[in-house]
């Protein structure tokens, strides 16, 4: 995070933006899309191009969990959208420890809520997101 500069950490607050909107709406399709600019944009300021490619890798199978997810509760989707503003902050400060660990309890978040939904209905929207 130390080679990020302003007009990175601008964009990618601009995203964030545009993600609390999607959310908020509960557009899939916009919360799907913004979530992979934002990661692969976050993965770019790294630097790091095989982590850019692991995200890239990633987009398919975060179409599925934002299918699932999307319906959760307001109180829990404000939840996850607030650890974007952590991951975020942690960048802004350049807190590469700090945005290691907003991610790494982001996903543990996103996981927690997946298996708290009943598992054969999220099994069934995953595999029909996942096959179109």
């Amino acid at each position: 995070l130390e080679r990020i500069n302003e007009k990175e950490i601008s964009s990618l607050k601009g995203m964030i933006v545009k993600l609390s909107r999607a959310i908020l709406s509960r557009d899939t399709d916009a919360i799907i899309d913004e979530d992979n600019r934002f990661r692969l944009s976050l993965a770019r300021c790294t630097k790091n191009r095989i982590l850019s490619l692991v995200v890239r890798q990633l987009d398919q199978s975060n179409s599925a969990v934002w299918s699932i997810i999307h319906k959760l509760p307001d109180e829990d989707l404000n939840k996850i959208f607030g650890s974007y503003v952590k991951i975020i902050n942690a960048v802004e400060t350049r807190d590469s420890g700090a945005a290691k660990q907003a991610v790494r309890n982001q996903i543990t978040m996103i996981f927690t809520y997946l298996r708290s939904l009943d598992s054969s209905d999220a099994e069934l929207r995953m595999e029909e997101s996942i096959n179109g």
